[in-house]
C-alpha cells in the first residue's frame, strides 16, 4: 500500500501527535513576504545567528518562489582544536501554507541538505512545492566522517542541543518574514533523521503536530555499530577467498542463495499473519529455521552450506559477549532478504577483497 506523506503530514495523521499552535494573526507592519521582505531578512538579528544570507528565487515549474535563508549559529573552537557552528537553511514559499516541516538529516549529518521537504521518488511533489516553508542543518558540526565526536558538546549538538537551536532560529525567522508563527509544524526523517524525531518527540513534544519517522537508526555508536562488526565478520566467514587467500564478503551468499532463504522464510511464515498471499506481515511470529535448506549433499541451487547456515543463524541472532550476553537486537526473518538494499548494506557488490557494504563504510566511522 502506498501512502501519500504529504496528505498523512496534512491530517496530521502521523507516529506522534501533539497539541497544534495557534495561528497569533499578522503584525500590520511587516511586509507582505517577497523578495524585498526576503533581502530584509539579511540585515535581521537573532538570537545566537552568526552569519545570515538570503537569496529570493522566483518561481518556476519545479518549483514556487521562495526565498532562501542559509546562516550558522553557535560558533565556537572545539576541544579538538576545530571550529564548530550550526548551519541552516531554511526556505519560504512566498505563497505559505501556513504549514513548517522539518527535515530530518541522515547518516553522521555534517552537510546541509537542500531544505524542500525532499522526494523519495514515490511521491509526487515535496513540501517546498505543497507550501510548506521547510528547514534542514547539519547538526552542529561540518563534514560528512564522525570525527566531530572527539569534542563532546559537539556530540551533544549531534544528539539534540543543535535541532532545538534550528528549530528556535527557524520560528523567529517565520514570525519575522510572515508575521506569524506556523499554524501546523511537522517532522519527516528517516534512519538518523528517525532518530531526530523519536528524541524531538521525547525531549520537546510541543513543538510539532506530526513526527512521521521511517527506521529511526537508534543507539548508533554502542549498539547498530557493533551489530554492523558482527554481521561483517559473521559473513566474511563464511565468503569463498581470492587467489590471494582474502575473503570477498559480496560472495558470501550469491543473489540466487538469497533468493533461495527469502522462498524458505515465505514458506515457513507466510501464514502466520492470517492471510497466506505471499508477504510476511508478522516477522515477530515466524518461526523459519534455516537449518532447512541445509545441503544433504554437494551445494546446489536448492541448499545451503553448513558454513552459510550457520552464518545466517549467527548474524540474525544479533551481536553477543563471549558469555551470551546480547548486545543488540537480532533481526527478524523475512523475505526482504532478497531485495537489492539488504545485499547493499549487508554483503555489497565488490568482487575484491576489499568490501564496499554500507555497514563496513557507513559504519565504520560511527564505530570508531
Amino acid at each position: 500500500m502506498r501512502i501519500n506523506l504529504w496528505s498523512t503530514l496534512a491530517g496530521a495523521v502521523a507516529l506522534t501527535l501533539v497539541a497544534v499552535t495557534s495561528d497569533i494573526g499578522r503584525a500590520a507592519d511587516v511586509p507582505p513576504p517577497g523578495e524585498s521582505a526576503c533581502a530584509a531578512l539579511a540585515t535581521a538579528q537573532f538570537a545566537t545567528v552568526a552569519t545570515l544570507t538570503t537569496t529570493y528565487e522566483a518561481g518556476s515549474a519545479a518549483q514556487p518562489a521562495h526565498c532562501v535563508v542559509r546562516g550558522a549559529a553557535a560558533r565556537r573552537t572545539g576541544a579538538d582544536s576545530k571550529p564548530y557552528e550550526t548551519r541552516f537553511e531554511l526556505r519560504l514559499p512566498t505563497a505559505w501554507s501556513g504549514r513548517f516541516l522539518y527535515q530530518g538529516g541522515g547518516g553522521t549529518d555534517g552537510v546541509v541538505a537542500p531544505a524542500v521537504g525532499r522526494n523519495t521518488g514515490s511521491f509526487p511533489d515535496t513540501g517546498l512545492q505543497r507550501g510548506l516553508s521547510v528547514v534542514t542543518t547539519d547538526a552542529g558540526h561540518q563534514g560528512g566522517t564522525a570525527a566531530f565526536g572527539i569534542d563532546p558538546v559537539a556530540r551533544v549538538d549531534h544528539a539534540y542541543a543543535a535541532h532545538e537551536r534550528t528549530y528556535t532560529i527557524a520560528m523567529a525567522i517565520q514570525s519575522q518574514y510572515y508575521g506569524r508563527v506556523p499554524d501546523h509544524k511537522y517532522f519527516v526523517g528517516c534512519s538518523g533523521g528517525g532518530r531526530q524525531g523519536m528524541m524531538f518527540a521525547q525531549r520537546y513534544p510541543a513543538y510539532f503536530d506530526g513526527i512521521a519517522i521511517c527506521a529511526p537508526a537508534m543507539s548508533v555508536s554502542s549498539g547498530a555499530t557493533i551489530a554492523a562488526a558482527w554481521d561483517t565478520q559473521t559473513y566474511l566467514s563464511a565468503a569463498p577467498a581470492d587467489a590471494n587467500g582474502q575473503r570477498v564478503l559480496s560472495r558470501a551468499f550469491s543473489d540466487a542463495d538469497l533468493a533461495l532463504v527469502a522462498r524458505g522464510i515465505t514458506s515457513a511464515c507466510d501464514a502466520a499473519d492470517g492471510a497466506t498471499d505471499g508477504m510476511v506481515l508478522r516477522p515477530d511470529a515466524c518461526r523459519f529455521d534455516p537449518n532447512t535448506l541445509l545441503c544433504r549433499g554437494e551445494k546446489d541451487a536448492n541448499c545451503l552450506t553448513a558454513t552459510q547456515v550457520s552464518a545466517l543463524q549467527r548474524a540474525f541472532g544479533g551481536p553477543r559477549t563471549s558469555s551470551g550476553r546480547a548486545l543488540y537486537v537480532g533481526q527478524a526473518w523475512d523475505p526482504g532478504i532478497a531485495a537489492p538494499g539488504w545485499r547493499q548494506w549487508k554483503l555489497g557488490s565488490s568482487q575484491t577483497a576489499t568490501p564496499n557494504a554500507a555497514n563496513t563504510t557507513l559504519m565504520a566511522g560511527a564505530l570508531a
